[in-house]
């Protein structure tokens, strides 16, 4: 069995103010679609047939309500508004390089944007970058702990943060926001075909 990134990234609208229920729903709607699109049938000789969809994750904003009070700093609520330049040296992101994270932001960008665009808000973004972590969950983790206001994150590293007291909310950006879907596959002649199909 191995477990891979497909990289399939699809960029979604939101409504704000949408209910997080009805938001998660209409996720699992979209994600079903590119599934179909993306997590279809591949004919390798190496891996069996079939890859399938097991996770899905969107990237947001975390951001660390202590020091937006203490400085008393607009809480972003669009891409465009983390190019305040109030937030200058106060938002972290890793590195599209080194991590799945960025790059499904990069990705997200250039599908809301275009590519042009995107990489003209990438640059002017960067004004307000304090550091990029190789790792992705680097800038959640500095956002609890006071290092940085702003990680731009998937939405899922944050609540295990929060579970342990740090003050973290997060924000899916009004004007659109993207995913990907984690998936896995069957290697083909698979020691352990039996119970690599139960997990499947």
């Amino acid at each position: 069995m191995v477990q891979h990134d497909f990289h399939c990234v699809f960029a979604h609208h939101g409504r704000q103010g949408q209910h997080v229920s009805q938001r998660f729903e209409l996720g699992i709607q979209i994600a079903l679609l590119a599934a179909t699109t993306c997590l279809g049938t591949t004919t390798s000789t190496t891996i069996s047939l079939q890859n399938r969809g097991h996770l899905l994750r969107s990237v947001g904003l975390w951001l660390q309500h202590r020091i937006i009070n203490q400085k008393k700093l607009p809480v972003p609520k669009t891409w465009n508004d983390l190019l305040n330049p109030a937030f200058k040296g106060e938002i972290q992101v890793a590195n599209p390089a080194s991590s799945v994270t960025p790059y499904t932001m990069v990705a997200t960008l250039v599908q809301l944007m275009g590519e042009d665009k995107a990489f003209d808000y990438m640059r002017a973004l960067h004004k307000n970058i304090s550091q990029y972590s190789r790792s992705g969950t680097g800038p959640i983790k500095a956002a609890a702990r006071g290092e940085t206001t702003v990680s731009i994150s998937f939405v899922h590293d944050g609540p295990g943060e929060k579970m342990q007291g740090f003050p973290i909310e997060t924000i899916t950006p009004s004007d659109g926001t993207g995913s990907e879907i984690g998936s896995m596959s069957i290697i083909k002649g698979a020691r352990n075909l039996e119970v690599a199909k139960q997990f499947y």
